[in-house]
């Protein structure tokens, strides 16, 4: 249809030139007989254009509630796409915020030492030092490694870190502590206090603490000094002698201790005093004569 329609409009187009030609032409004298052609042309182009533009199908407008409508639609359509862009990017800042913080570290006040490798640290909770193995109550050396910690962090400001683990299964944290830029954690090894303790994926110092642990051995440090053999046990003091009759009564003849007391208080006679006692009254060195 769209290509019969240009045609009548060139044909119409053609006639139009058609008429211009000969109405100049007669202007001029030259065509004296033309005035009922171009009528005839003039009437065909006029009906040709008629006809064309008939056939040309007219651009309507898109009325405005159709318009809204499929822009609705459209937004509609779009809307989990762009929330779930929105996610991603939340995630991302999330991932970013904690990296830096994990990379930076955070600080906290020790409250209170538990044992050689364990904590409780103001605004965490119960911590368990990453890498690092110290002696169990009823162990040798607990005792020892538990002040070794005291000493060092006990009611301290401390630096902590998390690595890909958080807990272990006795919901206790698991970080690294640091106090003026040095790692608790391989000071424990490095003093002889600790075994390192590697367990997956806690691995960042795993192998320094390694390290830490073969040299103080080697040095004979802390626990490897000794205190993990057992103590020999000390001697048992053997009883003291009994005393002969003389310290209840009778006749002191072979007596072992001295009784005390005037002779008529303790009852015994003829009992060896030494030198000087006033129960002596001769000199002799029997008490109490009979």
């Amino acid at each position: 249809m769209e290509t019969v329609s240009a045609l009548l409009i060139l044909a119409a187009l053609g006639g139009t030139g058609y008429c211009i030609w000969r109405l100049v032409k007669r202007n001029r004298g030259g065509d004296p007989d033309g005035h009922p052609r171009l009528r005839v042309v003039g009437v065909a182009t006029l009906a040709a254009l008629g006809v064309g533009s008939a056939l040309t199908p007219a651009e309507e407008p898109e009325a405005e509630p159709v318009a809204q409508e499929r822009d609705e639609r459209e937004r509609q359509e779009d809307q989990p796409a762009r929330e779930a862009a929105q996610e991603r990017e939340r995630e991302e800042a999330v991932r970013r915020t904690e990296q830096r913080r994990r990379e930076r570290g955070e600080t906290g006040r020790v409250t209170r030492v538990i044992d050689g490798d364990t904590v409780e640290l103001e605004g965490v909770g119960r911590v368990r030092l990453i890498g690092v193995d110290t002696p169990e109550r009823g162990e040798e050396c607990f005792d020892e490694a538990t002040d070794y910690l005291e000493g060092r962090i006990g009611g301290q400001m401390v630096r902590y870190r998390y690595q890909s683990e958080r807990e272990d299964r006795y919901d206790r944290a698991l970080l690294d502590l640091f106090v003026g830029g040095e790692l608790i954690n391989l000071d424990i090894a490095q003093a002889g206090w600790g075994e390192a303790l590697t367990i997956q994926p806690n691995d960042r110092y795993a192998d320094r603490i390694v390290e830490a642990e073969v040299e103080a051995r080697a040095e004979s440090r802390g626990r490897w000094a000794g205190c993990l053999e057992e103590p020999e046990p000390e001697p048992t003091p053997e009883p003291a002698p009994e005393d002969d009759d003389d310290s209840t009564g009778g006749n002191g003849g072979g007596g072992g201790g001295v009784p005390s007391g005037t002779c008529d208080e303790i009852g015994v006679t003829d009992f060896p005093v030494p030198p000087g006692d006033p129960r002596d009254r001769d000199g002799d060195g029997i008490a109490c004569e009979s």
